[in-house]
């Protein structure tokens, strides 16, 4: 969700602003179907630690000073995470990247996690060759797209 369009919508700066959304570029288009792979999933804890940790800082009330002596800390935690996300979904591109993100599972989790990632994975490889024989076939062109889908359904 980006904006309840009750509030003001601006761009995060570094400091935000009470009563508005903050939107941070570093995550547009970022949203819990677009994390795949367990490495990705504990930089996305990462950064919801991150943000607890800021919300946590921020003072109670108006007069209140409390832990804004840690916001400066809190703050390259929350761009440190984000930097870290950044460059490990860069990073996974193709299904051999995938394949290598889960090739040793640290726990039952993270191996369920993987199985299901790589299934799905294959089913829209699968698909995808299905539609392109159907294309060639009829010349027509099939419509895979669901991002304005999952974008209303958000």
């Amino acid at each position: 969700m980006n904006q309840d369009y009750v509030g003001d919508l601006v761009e995060f700066d570094g400091s935000s602003e009470i009563g508005k959304w903050n939107q941070m570029t570093q995550l547009t288009g970022l949203d819990h179907l677009a994390v795949t792979g367990v490495t990705l999933l504990y930089q996305i804890l990462d950064i919801y630690k991150a943000h607890m940790e800021l919300l946590y800082s921020l003072p109670v009330s108006s007069t209140s000073s409390r832990r804004l002596f840690a916001n400066s800390t809190v703050t390259a935690k929350l761009d440190s995470a984000i930097s870290s996300l950044n460059a490990a979904t860069a990073s996974l591109q193709t299904q051999g990247d995938l394949e290598a993100l889960c090739e040793d599972p640290i726990n039952t989790y993270a191996e369920n996690y993987c199985a299901n990632m790589l299934n799905a994975t294959l089913v829209n490889d699968t698909i995808a060759s299905a539609n392109a024989t159907v294309e060639a076939a009829t010349n027509t062109s099939i419509n895979t797209d669901v991002s304005s889908t999952r974008m209303l359904r958000g």
